[in-house]
């Protein structure tokens, strides 16, 4: 409260921060202890702050030793008992590897953070193939050349080598082998007699056996057909396998391709085909996974409207049209280049029945 003593008692105060004015006063009446009941002549200072601390506050200890308590640190003090907020994250790298099929060119990039360089704004040297000057959350390419065997070594030093000195990172580079053949197509119809699977190529260079696979699904592939491929071949070729064996309900297929060598490349997206009893049903959507635009083919059982919703992975509605359709197989687009990468669920109804499958957008 008021008082016209010099000193202060802080005894009796809460914990937290206290305002303390001087007050220079002709005439003044003071009701109460807080400044806005003051009324009469006077002129308050600029106001004294000060931290009321818990008494077992660290601060408080006089025997306290001020430090980084956190073990996880890279200046972590084990002699510290009161935590001063200067501790620093260790240096961590992310390694990341991108392999160019059409070249066979593996192309590797690190982004580093943490350190003196990430608490500060500063940066670090990093060396791979080359030595680079990065900073904190910077992706650097590395090195392009590189083959299965090789080890990734990166090493790392910090702004001021506060929290190391030549660190090393390293990892196995991927596997990245050139495409021995380009893929124009590759697609797939329910008929009566199966499920038949077709693709063209454009160029053939060392190609030896096209492996066709299927999946119920879409995670665990086994072989149904072996393919002999053109080897050599600059003009298209065209190929395709009836799957008689195709099991009711939807089953999921990729193209494999083996070279002269023996090495097997994955060369296809994964596509669906549906295989129903009913005669309102999805027959088939590309590619899987969807990067923009999907396409899914269905029939019909009337010339009616068909509603198309996709739902996310909470169930909230993101796209919804409405579509004029024929009696039998019917095809339409959806643009989902704007949608974030997930799995999604796509509903269609005829007003009788609907139809539901699940698509996943990369």
């Amino acid at each position: 409260g008021p008082t016209d003593d010099p000193t202060f008692s802080f005894d009796e105060a809460p914990v937290g921060t206290c305002a303390i004015w001087a007050v220079n006063f002709d005439d003044i009446d003071i009701p109460s202890d807080q400044v806005g009941d003051i009324t009469g002549c006077f002129a308050l200072s600029n106001p004294i702050y000060v931290d009321r601390l818990d008494g077992n506050d660290p601060a408080c200890d006089p025997d306290a030793v001020p430090g980084c308590t956190d073990e996880t640190a890279c200046n972590y003090d084990p002699a510290a008992t009161s935590d001063d907020g200067s501790c620093i994250d260790q240096i961590t790298v992310e390694i990341n590897q991108a392999c160019d099929e059409e070249t066979g060119t593996l192309t590797v990039t690190a982004l580093v953070d943490g350190g003196l360089a990430a608490a500060e704004g500063g940066t670090y040297q990093l060396t791979g193939d080359a030595t680079f000057t990065v900073i904190p959350g910077q992706s650097v390419t590395i090195g392009t050349d590189y083959i299965e065997t090789d080890m990734i070594n990166i090493i790392i030093t910090d702004q001021d080598a506060f929290c190391g000195v030549n660190l090393e990172f390293s990892e196995g580079a991927d596997p990245c082998e050139k495409t021995d053949v380009d893929l124009i197509s590759f697609e797939g119809t329910v008929e009566a007699e199966g499920n038949m699977i077709q693709w063209v190529t454009a160029l053939e260079e060392n190609s030896d056996l096209f492996l066709l696979e299927r999946s119920t699904d879409g995670e665990s592939f086994a072989v149904v057909a072996t393919i002999e491929a053109q080897g050599f071949a600059s003009t298209a070729t065209a190929y395709e396998h009836m799957d008689k064996d195709a099991p009711a309900g939807v089953s999921y297929y990729r193209l494999v391709e083996r070279n002269g060598n023996g090495v097997e490349v994955l060369v296809s997206e994964v596509i669906s085909l549906n295989r129903g009893e009913s005669f309102f049903g999805i027959t088939s959507i590309t590619p899987i996974p969807v990067t923009d635009i999907v396409n899914i083919n269905f029939t019909a059982v009337s010339d009616t409207k068909v509603t198309v919703e996709l739902f996310d992975a909470k169930g909230q509605l993101v796209i919804s049209s409405l579509n004029e359709t024929t009696v039998g197989l019917n095809n339409l687009s959806m643009d989902l280049s704007a949608l974030p990468a997930g799995v999604y669920v796509l509903n269609l109804t005829d007003g009788a029945e609907s139809r539901t499958t699940k698509l996943v957008v990369e």
